[in-house]
């Protein structure tokens, strides 16, 4: 029977009764896998100052353990044409990213095993953001310290900063 290509376990449960009412039970375990699959670890956002890296892996059922796999990184979007990496099976490899701009990214990785016929390969494209700040808002205010003062932050984390006066003008 078919079922979607999540690459997930799926169990199945099946009960009935008899009209003699005798009744039964079983269960069974339906692993669901490709042969040849790439897998990339990407976060949905990047600050715009930040040097990450991605890990790309590759498995499948037709893999054996340390077969060698090319992963090829590309975008249309950020600096990055047609960076090759060389891995294993089942292990994580790490591709830097360059500097990105800041909006809506698109990474391509392409995995492709090697020296074996035929060749086996698989594409993923992933879309994260890159922001420039992760602040929503900044306000500053200035308040003389006295007898009774309070400050109301509001509802998010607070900073309070306490200086004296002389230098409290420029800070």
């Amino acid at each position: 029977f078919d079922l979607s290509d999540d690459l997930t376990s799926w169990r199945i449960v099946a009960s009935g009764v008899t009209r003699s009412l005798r009744a039964g039970v079983g269960h069974a375990h339906v692993p669901v896998s490709l042969p040849f699959f790439a897998d990339i670890v990407v976060a949905r956002e990047y600050l715009a100052a930040d040097r990450p890296a991605i890990r790309v892996r590759a498995f499948g059922t037709a893999l054996g353990a340390g077969e060698p796999v090319r992963f090829t990184v590309t975008s249309d979007t950020i600096p990055i044409t047609g960076v090759t990496v060389d891995g294993t099976a089942f292990t994580p490899v790490e591709v830097p990213l360059p500097p990105m701009p800041a909006g809506t990214q698109r990474i391509r990785v392409t995995a492709t095993t090697v020296g074996r016929t035929p060749e086996l390969d698989d594409t993923l494209v992933r879309t994260f953001a890159v922001v420039t700040t992760r602040a929503t808002l900044s306000n500053v205010s200035a308040t003389p310290l006295t007898e009774g003062t309070t400050v109301g932050g509001g509802d998010g984390l607070t900073h309070v900063t306490l200086v004296d006066a002389g230098r409290g003008r420029v800070v």
